[in-house]
């Protein structure tokens, strides 16, 4: 396979993996994939991750452009969605390799 990028500076790969730079982040966005979801459906998705820690991550990800925070004004009560915009939906295939990867060489292996 052929590098895409021999930039000596700048490595995708290293900004891709600080786009996702933890062990919560790929998850989070994973469980966006499939559409917007409020901030106590995420947490019921993701087993373990305490509310602090994935309100810090979501606000992280919205700064860089991954997430997006909606609210609902018309909805009683207001209502808050958490959905993926276009650059986070551009990971889909990135994550579904990682998803591949952990399947064949994850913790059995």
């Amino acid at each position: 396979m052929e590098r895409l990028s021999e930039t000596p500076t700048i490595c995708p790969v290293t900004v891709t993996a600080s786009a996702l730079s933890n062990k919560w982040k790929p998850v989070i966005v994973n469980r966006l994939l499939d559409g917007p979801k409020r901030f106590s459906e995420i947490r019921r998705l993701i087993p373990g991750i305490s509310s602090k820690v994935l309100s810090q991550n979501l606000a992280s990800l919205e700064t860089q452009g991954i997430v997006k925070r909606r609210i609902v004004a018309d909805a009683r009560p207001v209502l808050v969605l958490y959905e993926l915009t276009p650059k986070g939906r551009a990971l889909k295939d990135v994550l579904y390799e990682m998803e591949k990867w952990g399947l064949e060489w994850g913790i059995e292996h």
